[in-house]
């Protein structure tokens, strides 16, 4: 499920306090809801909201025109516009290009530009809208940056040279935020470590198997990966069925990639 952060602040100032019971439920749903995206600005006709809040539909339009300005409502597109969701989930570099690829999207072209215009006056957070990706030689979200139109590239620990290149690092980053959910900072520490240790291949059916068991967290796939550096690539619980016991960062180098699979990285 995606992540969200949320901000305890938020029950404490004098905008939120001030709201009705209805308005700080509603609010709350439309910054937490699955259809949010990473820009804050998405498609959800009332029906699904009706669906999922169980507010009459009736209701719904007073309601959300009451959330001005802190949630925008476009009733003939269908679509929220939480104005401060950017900020408050976080300005490390490859959320906002996740939030750049989100606003390409809206066909409202007045309503993209408002965005960015937004964050940018209001908050100093500038969108990479249309522009190239910004690389970070050192890790997701640390280091020196320079103009690139790839995704971010880390490199490893001790090693001086980048793992698996920037490809590796933009299909860990996709295959997260496509099937689990929203790149934090906190999972971005935990899939540097992962993309330091394994390739993008284990990883993958790690995810693979944890979406299937319907435990989509990353703990459960790191437990899953060092389960398969131990026991063996794709064994089970208690059982030794893969063929790349010895693939491990003690093994021998040379079977980092062996049989076209991949494994753990050294």
């Amino acid at each position: 499920m995606p992540e969200r952060r949320v901000r305890t602040e938020t029950w404490t100032e004098k905008w939120f306090y001030n709201l009705s019971r209805e308005q700080k439920y509603a609010c709350w749903y439309l910054k937490t809801n699955q259809h949010c995206n990473q820009a804050g600005v998405y498609h959800l006709p009332l029906e699904i909201m009706a669906a999922e809040t169980k507010i009459t539909i009736d209701d719904l339009p007073e309601l959300l025109l009451s959330l001005k300005p802190h949630i925008r409502w476009y009733a003939e597109e269908d679509i929220i516009w939480v104005r401060d969701f950017i900020k408050e989930q976080g300005t490390w570099q490859n959320f906002l290009v996740a939030a750049a690829k989100c606003l390409e999207v809206i066909s409202n072209n007045g309503l993209t530009k408002e965005v960015i215009e937004y964050n940018e006056n209001s908050y100093g957070i500038t969108i990479p809208f249309g522009k190239p990706s910004v690389r970070v030689s050192k890790g997701l979200g640390e280091g020196t940056t320079s103009t690139s139109t790839s995704n971010i590239s880390y490199k490893s620990k001790g090693s001086g040279g980048v793992v698996g290149g920037d490809e590796h690092v933009a299909k860990v980053s996709s295959l997260f935020e496509e099937n689990i959910g929203m790149i934090t900072p906190m999972v971005a520490e935990k899939l540097k470590d992962i993309i330091d240790e394994y390739s993008p291949e284990w990883f993958e059916e790690a995810m693979k198997e944890a979406v299937t068991s319907g435990h989509r967290s990353l703990n459960y796939i790191t437990a899953i990966l060092e389960r398969w550096r131990v026991e063996g690539y794709k064994s089970k619980t208690g059982g030794k069925h893969g063929a790349d016991k010895g693939n491990s960062k003690k093994g021998d180098p040379s079977r980092k990639y062996r049989d076209g699979i991949g494994g753990p990285l050294r």
